[in-house]
């Protein structure tokens, strides 16, 4: 039996490690990263030409709160972006990875050595693990970086201070904003993980590579586009990462999603795959 777990930790760790190492990663998290340092740049240098006609206080030019500051919290192109682009962001990494590996025959020198649904499993970890990463480090370097030079006073409504949140999460940021924030980029980083999942279900009915990597994105937009008219859009992914959504209840909708999805791969690519699947 540790034998058994040695040898899936260390397949685990393999796999991890070529996914945090592959092009596909590094591309995704470049793109993320830059759309992030844009956005900083744009706080530092715009932000600073009317810095000196704000009042102080307490010695702070008053600049308003990190806590409405940051990416999430803005209606900025920046944030549009970021979240669009963040179904296709998270897929890349690693999401075509099994198809690779199955036309080149590594899989098969894997699976002769081991269990064949631990290789599996390790794969799903990988693919979430680099799908979460590739969005969920790039949100907290926004907030960070805003903390540089911009106060975390606490966010209130009437003063303008923060961003103003209608939500069911509304107590949760004015009383705790430090949780909203740490909450939504834990958030935002599983569903990219969960959306990253999804290419493995499509790779496991032998798709290419393309359709696997737009498959969460395709999927994500057709919801977007299906819950307005069915009034259904706390179910949109865009919606549940989207920090100041009115309406929204990403800690219900967003769980029930991530829990579906990884019920999904679970069956579809690391039950059945490993017991069909001849290679």
């Amino acid at each position: 039996m540790r034998a058994s777990n040695a040898k899936f930790t260390s397949l685990v760790k393999l796999e991890c490690s070529k996914a945090f190492r592959s092009l596909g990663f590094w591309v995704a998290f470049l793109i993320a990263e830059g759309i992030v340092g844009y956005f900083l740049w744009k706080h530092f240098t715009i932000g600073s030409e009317w810095m000196g006609e704000l009042p102080m206080k307490n010695g702070w030019f008053y600049t308003g709160s990190a806590y409405g500051q940051w990416l999430g919290a803005k209606a900025d192109v920046e944030k549009n972006v970021f979240l669009f682009l963040l179904p296709l962001l998270s897929a890349l990494p690693y999401g075509a990875s099994y198809i690779h590996e199955k036309e080149d025959g590594y899989i098969r020198q894997v699976v002769t050595r081991g269990d064949k649904k631990s290789y599996f499993l390790a794969k799903w970890i990988a693919v979430f693990c680099s799908g979460a990463a590739v969005i969920a480090i790039p949100m907290a370097t926004s907030f960070l970086g805003v903390m540089l030079d911009t106060p975390l006073w606490d966010p209130l409504p009437i003063s303008g201070l923060g961003a103003n949140i209608v939500c069911p999460l509304t107590t949760l940021y004015y009383r705790h904003p430090m949780l909203y924030v740490l909450f939504y980029i834990i958030m935002d980083g599983l569903m990219a993980g969960s959306l990253a999942s999804l290419t493995l279900i499509v790779a496991g009915f032998g798709a290419g590579s393309f359709v696997a990597w737009t498959f969460p994105m395709l999927l994500s937009l057709i919801m977007r586009y299906l819950a307005a008219p069915l009034d259904v859009f706390q179910w949109s992914p865009f919606t549940i990462v989207d920090p100041i959504v009115p309406g929204a209840r990403p800690e219900i909708y967003g769980t029930i999603e991530i829990i579906g999805i990884a019920v999904l791969v679970w069956f579809i690519f690391v039950v059945r795959c490993s017991k069909k699947e001849v290679f």
